[in-house]
């Protein structure tokens, strides 16, 4: 319970210092809070989905580059899956790649994975279409799991 105080509470510093910016400038940290679908082979072999909320930070570095780190909560295994893309942005598009890491297998082991996606910021709106890749080994059943996802988000 603790964590989940300690990230409310970061989560509202964020918000707080993302909202007190001038009018017409770009906040150069957004966040979002997000929804996810996933569908693909899952970490025991088996395919299936999974659905969760999330929490984003975009830090616009400038106009060509912004990092995303993110963490989405896998409602099926209870468990979340931070990840942190770096992004390339072309008007409100950006298309990103980076580490993504989880604590869902069936034996409780973390993985490593990467997540590549593609998406649209404009206004309050958040829509992202990504691609999840983990490698196989002992603590997946010997499973590699590839999952491709939808987010939608609220970003303020």
């Amino acid at each position: 319970m603790g964590r989940i105080t300690m990230a409310l509470g970061t989560m509202g510093l964020v918000v707080g210092l993302a909202l007190n910016v001038e009018a017409g400038e770009e906040r150069k940290v957004q966040i979002a809070l997000t929804g996810t679908f996933m569908m693909g082979e899952r970490f025991d072999g088996e395919f299936g989905g999974f659905i969760g909320p999330g929490v984003r930070l975009d830090l616009n570095l400038d106009r060509l580059f912004m990092i995303s780190p993110e963490a989405m909560w896998l409602l099926y295994w209870s468990s979340v899956a931070p990840a942190c893309t770096l992004n390339l942005r072309f008007g409100p598009g950006f298309a990103g790649l980076g580490p993504m890491a989880t604590w869902a297998t069936y034996d409780g082991h973390g993985i490593g994975l990467l997540k590549a996606h593609l998406g649209i910021k404009d206004g309050h709106a958040l829509f992202e279409v990504f691609f999840v890749k983990g490698a196989a080994s002992l603590h997946t059943g010997g499973a590699s799991p590839a999952l491709i996802g939808l987010t939608f988000g609220v970003v303020f």
